[in-house]
C-alpha cells in the first residue's frame, strides 16, 4: 500500500511539472470528454437508456463542445489554476454555463425542430455543469499544496470568534499541513455553537477535551486581549502542552509582512503578566524637541533605544558616546536608516564619539564644545560575573565613570542628568550591583550638597531610574533561551525558584525620559513591574512557545531539557527593587519615587578617596572593604573573584610551596 501511494504522489508530482501549454490541452481533451458524457447522461435520464452514436448525438456534442470551448478560452477560465482554486471559481462557473445554456438551446431551436433535442438541450447544461464543478474540485482537492507531501498535521483551535478568526478558518481549509479542530471563545453568545461547521468550546472544554481533539496549537486572534491575560492563557497552555501562535492580521498578510505559515510567537512583552506601561509623549516632547542630548553607552540596549526614542522627538543635536566602535557604529547606522524613512527627523544631527565615560578630558570637552542639556548615562558594565572576575575596572566604570559625567554636567550647567541603575543596587550580593548603588549615593549626596543647605537650588536635577532586567536586550536570558532551543538545548537555569523583575525595552528608555521630567533632584524612580516571574517557568513557557516539549524523567522522549546550573558567583535568588518602604507615587501611576537612605557628602567622599586609591593600585581586597564599609545590605557570599587576585594568591602559594 506505501509503495502504491509513493507511485501515486510520484505521478502527480510529474503531472504538475508538465509545461504549461500540455496542462491545458489536458483540460481541453477532459473538457470535451465531459461534454460527451454531459451528452450521453442526458439522452439516458430523457430515454431511459443510452443512445446509439449516430449523426444527432454528434452533431449535438460538436456544438456544445465548440460552444464551451469558445466561451472558456474567452473568459478566461483557462486561466485558472484549480488546485489553488476554492469554492468561489463555482459562482463565475455557473454564470457562464447559464450563458452557454441560452446559446445552446437558441442554436439547437433554429436547427432543428425534434422534441427529443430540444428536451437534451434544456437538461444538458445543468448536468454539465455538475460534472465540470466535480473534476475541477477534484483535482483541486488531489493536488493541493500539503496533499503531495508527507506531513504530520497539526491539529489547530483559533482562540476568538470574530472576523479575523473566520477568514483565517477559510484559509486553513486549503492546506494539509493544519486541521482546524475548534474555536475557543468564553463569551455566552457563542457556547455550544459552530462556526462555518466547526464547534466553539469554552476554555475549560478545550482544556478537558484536549487529548480527544487531539489539538497542538491554539492561534490567538483575539486583539482585544490584555498582556496580563495573554500571559495567564500562555502559563495555561503552556501547562497542558498547546503551543500559542498570533495570528498574523489580514493587512500583513496582504502587504506581505506574514505569511500564514509562519503564525507569530507571542511577543516578548506578553510574557510580563502585566499591561505594558503608558507614557505621555507630549511631556518627552516637551522635555526633548529642540534640544541637546548626550547618551552615554549608546550602543548598548537601552542606550540604543533612548537613541530611538530621542531621535523621534526631533531634538537639535544627539550626542553618542560609546567606548565600542561596532556598537558605536551600529547605532548611528540604524539611526540614519529611520532618518531617511522620515524627512523631518533630518534636522536633528547626529553626532557618534568614540570615548570612555572615564576620561575626563575627553568628557570636558564634549560638555564644553557641544553643551548638552540633557545627559542619560547608560555606561556601565552590567554582567554581573564579568564584573566579578573583573573587579578594578568594572568598579571603576560604574562609579567614577558616573563621578566624571556628574562633575561635568554641574561644571557647564546641564539641566537633567538621568543615571540608568539597576534592581541589582538593593541590597547586592556581587560588585556590579554594589557599584551601581554606590553610584546612586554619589548622586544623592552631591544633589545635597549643590542645594547650599536649601537655600540655593543646583542647575542640574540629578535622577536615577532603577528597573530589573530587560527582556530580549543583549545578554538576557530570553535570547540566551532562545539560542538554546535553536541548538537542541539544554536550557539552563541556575536555581527552581530563581526569579527576577522583567520589563520591555520599550518601557526601560520611555521610563528613563519620563524621569528627567519628574526629577526635582535627587530622586530614585523605580517601575511598578508587576510580579516577578520566575525563571524557570520562563524556560518552560519558551519550549512550548516553541511547538516543543520538555524531556525530563517523566517524559525522556521529549525535545529539550532543563539543567539546572547552579547560582553564578554574586547571582541572587530573588531581586528586590526597594530599600526602605512605602514608595511615593509621581504624576505617573506606573513610576514611584523610592524612599532610600542617603549618605552625607563628607563621609562619602572619605570613602571613595580610600576606593580610588585601591583602584589606583588594583587593590581587589581593598575595594570590597570599601563596599562592606559603604553599601547598605551588601553581602559578599561568594567571596573575592577578581582573576588577577585569584591568579596572584596561587602564584604567591606556589612560591611558598617551592
Amino acid at each position: 500500500m506505501l509503495g502504491f501511494e509513493k507511485l501515486w504522489r510520484l505521478m502527480l508530482n510529474n503531472i504538475l511539472n508538465f509545461p504549461s501549454g500540455v496542462k491545458n490541452f489536458i483540460v481541453i481533451v477532459a473538457d470535451f470528454l465531459i461534454c460527451f458524457l454531459s451528452i450521453w447522461l442526458s439522452y439516458f435520464f430523457k430515454l431511459g437508456h443510452f443512445p446509439n452514436l449516430n449523426w444527432e448525438t454528434t452533431t449535438l456534442f460538436l456544438y456544445s463542445s465548440s460552444l464551451l470551448f469558445i466561451i472558456f478560452f474567452t473568459t478566461g477560465m483557462y486561466k485558472l489554476v484549480y488546485r489553488y482554486s476554492d469554492a468561489s471559481f463555482l459562482y463565475s462557473l455557473a454564470l457562464i454555463i447559464v450563458v452557454y445554456g441560452a446559446v445552446f438551446n437558441i442554436v439547437i431551436f433554429i436547427s432543428h425542430n425534434g422534441t427529443v433535442f430540444l428536451s437534451v438541450a434544456n437538461m444538458q447544461p445543468f448536468i454539465l455543469f455538475t460534472l465540470l464543478a466535480a473534476a475541477r474540485i477534484g483535482v483541486s482537492l488531489l493536488l493541493r499544496p500539503g496533499r503531495l507531501a508527507q506531513r504530520t498535521r497539526a491539529m489547530l483551535g483559533v482562540y476568538g470568534v470574530n472576523e479575523s478568526s473566520r477568514q483565517i478558518a477559510e484559509l486553513l481549509r486549503r492546506t494539509d499541513e493544519a486541521k482546524l479542530v475548534c474555536f475557543v471563545d468564553n463569551s455566552a453568545e457563542f457556547s455550544g455553537r459552530t462556526v462555518g461547521g466547526i464547534p466553539v468550546f469554552t476554555l475549560d472544554q478545550l482544556i478537558r477535551s484536549r487529548d480527544l481533539l487531539g489539538i497542538t496549537h491554539l492561534l490567538l486572534s483575539s486583539s482585544g486581549l490584555s498582556n496580563q491575560e495573554r500571559a495567564k492563557l500562555s502559563s495555561l497552555m503552556a501547562d497542558n502542552k498547546i503551543v500559542i501562535r498570533d495570528i498574523p492580521s489580514v493587512a500583513d498578510l496582504i502587504c506581505g509582512d506574514s505569511m500564514v505559515t509562519e503564525l507569530l510567537e507571542l511577543n516578548a512583552s506578553e510574557l510580563l503578566g502585566r499591561d505594558s506601561c503608558e507614557f505621555s509623549v507630549a511631556t518627552e516632547s516637551d522635555l526633548l524637541e529642540g534640544a541637546v542630548v548626550l547618551i552615554t553607552g549608546a550602543g548598548g540596549s537601552i542606550g540604543t533605544e533612548l537613541c530611538r526614542q530621542t531621535l523621534l522627538q526631533k531634538p537639535h543635536k544627539i550626542l553618542m558616546l560609546d567606548i565600542s566602535e561596532y556598537s558605536l557604529y551600529s547605532v548611528n547606522d540604524e539611526l540614519e536608516k529611520i532618518r531617511k524613512v522620515d524627512s523631518q527627523l533630518l534636522a536633528s544631527e547626529l553626532i557618534p564619539i568614540l570615548g570612555s565615560v572615564t576620561d575626563a578630558l575627553h568628557v570636558d570637552e564634549i560638555m564644553r564644545l557641544w553643551k548638552p542639556s540633557i545627559v542619560f548615562h547608560a555606561a556601565a558594565y552590567k554582567h554581573v560575573p564579568l564584573v566579578e572576575r573583573n573587579l578594578i575596572d568594572g568598579v571603576q566604570n560604574n562609579i567614577f565613570g558616573t563621578s566624571v559625567m556628574a562633575e561635568a554636567a554641574l561644571k557647564y550647567d546641564v539641566d537633567n542628568f538621568v543615571l540608568v541603575s539597576t534592581d541589582k543596587a538593593v541590597r547586592p550580593t556581587n560588585a556590579m550591583g554594589a557599584s551601581k548603588r554606590i553610584a546612586e549615593l554619589y548622586l544623592q549626596a552631591k544633589h545635597q550638597l549643590e542645594t547650599d543647605g536649601g537655600v540655593n537650588a543646583p542647575k542640574t536635577k540629578f535622577c536615577m531610574v532603577r528597573f530589573g532586567n530587560v527582556l530580549a536586550s543583549s545578554g538576557s536570558v530570553i535570547p540566551r533561551f532562545r539560542q538554546q532551543i535553536l541548538a537542541g538545548g539544554p536550557l539552563t537555569v541556575t536555581h527552581p525558584e530563581v526569579n527576577r523583575f522583567f520589563m520591555t525595552i520599550n518601557e526601560a528608555a520611555h521610563l528613563v525620559i519620563q524621569a528627567a521630567s519628574l526629577s526635582h533632584g535627587g530622586e530614585v524612580f523605580v517601575l511598578d513591574m508587576g510580579k516577578p516571574i520566575k525563571i524557570m517557568d520562563l524556560a518552560r513557557r519558551m519550549i512550548y512557545l516553541s511547538g516543543m516539549s520538555i524531556k525530563d524523567d517523566d517524559n525522556p522522549q521529549g525535545d529539550i531539557e532543563i539543567k539546572v546550573i547552579g547560582l553564578r558567583p554574586g547571582e541572587k535568588l530573588y531581586e528586590e527593587l526597594l530599600l526602605g518602604d512605602s514608595p511615593v507615587p509621581t504624576q505617573n501611576p506606573k513610576i514611584l519615587k523610592a524612599r532610600d537612605p542617603s549618605i552625607c557628602w563628607d563621609l562619602l567622599s572619605d570613602q571613595l578617596n580610600q576606593l580610588q586609591t585601591h583602584l589606583t593600585r588594583r587593590n581587589a581586597k581593598g575595594v570590597m572593604h570599601v563596599f562592606e564599609n559603604l553599601v547598605d545590605g551588601f553581602e559578599n557570599k561568594s567571596g573575592l573573584l577578581d582573576w588577577a587576585f585569584l591568579e596572584e594568591r596561587r602564584l604567591r602559594e606556589n612560591s611558598g610551596n617551592s
